[in-house]
């Protein structure tokens, strides 16, 4: 994958998308007919953007050299108009001369927000508009043949979402714009912006802050076309990592704090994670049952703790049933270590790592979920069967530097 020229290439290891179905198929972890169906619906999904809007305060114009690219939801914004952006850590009244520009996840807008924020909202109502879906085709078509470079990702969601966003952010750069940041996810609207605005201002510097905890395989992030000029991570196995299999350069990176994790009392401790889609309960209760029955694990203490972005919430309460009347079982324990079960795709076990403790993987697709000591040199990961790995730290702060500071 080394050298990709389109900036709509997004190879998520964790996410159901086009670039998602091309992992699967190298790493066989999935069926054809399976990623044909994550690519179709990936694909059929742009026909939701028809209602993609845009809204600013009534009094707009005001000076500003920067502009932030972030997410929000209506429980972020205050009664001033302002809002808080839990990414970031900031208050959007903190930063001066800064436009905010907000991908905004609710469908209902703030009565109130400032001056100095702006909203794209993808989502009014949930309206499947086949016509739009037709005529978005036909312009990709035009693009790829005056481009002459045809892959499918063109075709993806995330492609079109990325030209919907790019065509209203570009409304927006002027000529005393100097600095674009955004927390990065290297998703193709983000590189399109940042690709928009090198187009409009070669000055113009641009950086992303990779806010999310490192990947097991971080394949999203390999370098393309779009980048950002400079990256924020949070710790030296991150930069090893990016240095040696991603085609970063280290005068590329910057190594600070994490502004989104920091040193504090927050109790991972006698947990069990669930993963945001329960695409296989029985294996998931069948591992769990492994661990308990081998005696590695005392369910008993152990708290389940649904994904709180989980769709699927019946699932998740059956589940728990399940593996609560399991724990009711009689067996003799030691005492169990700083523990905690994280099931599927996570970052969320790194975090429980740098906080001293230990930890517990259960992966349905070990080669792009499990962490590995080649990507990430202070992470021991032990192996207890085809699908359990357990994690030690080998030493803190080299994954992720936790902060210390309430505000960035």
């Amino acid at each position: 994958f080394l050298g990709l020229h389109g900036y709509n290439f997004y190879f998520c290891t964790y996410g159901k998308n086009t670039g998602n179905a091309t992992i699967n198929s190298y790493s066989k972890s999935k069926s054809f007919y399976k990623n044909f169906i994550i690519t179709c619906k990936d694909i059929l999904y742009s026909a939701f953007y028809s209602k993609i809007s845009i809204h600013k305060n009534e009094i707009f114009e005001f000076d500003y050299e920067n502009i932030i690219v972030t997410w929000s939801e209506k429980k972020q914004f205050k009664k001033d108009g302002s809002f808080n952006d839990n990414i970031l850590n900031t208050n959007s009244q903190k930063i001066k001369k800064t436009l905010w520009f907000v991908i905004y996840m609710d469908r209902e807008i703030p009565k109130k927000f400032n001056k100095n924020i702006v909203l794209l909202r993808p989502l009014k109502n949930k309206f499947f508009n086949i016509l739009f879906l037709f005529k978005k085709f036909l312009s990709t078509i035009k693009e790829i043949i005056k481009s002459n470079s045809f892959n499918l990702h063109h075709f993806s969601s995330y492609s079109i979402f990325a030209s919907l966003v790019d065509h209203q952010f570009k409304k927006f750069l002027h000529k005393d714009v100097k600095l674009i940041i955004m927390p990065y996810e290297s998703q193709p609207f983000q590189n399109r912006i940042f690709l928009t605005a090198q187009e409009f201002s070669k000055t113009i510097k641009t950086l992303g802050y990779v806010h999310s905890p490192p990947e097991a395989m971080p394949t999203h992030v390999i370098r393309k076309k779009g980048d950002p000029k400079k990256i924020i991570l949070n710790g030296l196995d991150q930069v090893f990592c990016y240095t040696k299999y991603l085609n970063w350069k280290k005068k590329d990176i910057q190594v600070l704090d994490s502004i989104r994790f920091k040193k504090s009392k927050k109790s991972f401790l006698n947990k069990i994670f669930l993963p945001i889609f329960l695409e296989n309960e029985d294996k998931i209760f069948k591992s769990l049952n492994f661990l308990y029955t081998r005696k590695i694990i005392d369910l008993k203490n152990y708290e389940v703790r649904p994904h709180p972005h989980s769709k699927s919430r019946k699932e998740s309460s059956n589940l728990i049933k399940k593996i609560n009347n399991l724990s009711k079982l009689s067996h003799k324990f030691k005492k169990n270590k700083k523990m905690s079960i994280f099931i599927g795709a996570t970052g969320a076990a790194i975090e429980h790592l740098e906080r001293g403790n230990e930890a517990i993987h259960i992966s349905f697709n070990p080669i792009l979920e499990i962490y590995s000591n080649e990507f990430y040199p202070s992470i021991k990961a032990t192996k207890i069967n085809e699908n359990i790995y357990r994690y030690k730290l080998l030493k803190k702060g080299r994954i992720i530097r936790l902060g210390k500071d309430k505000n960035n």
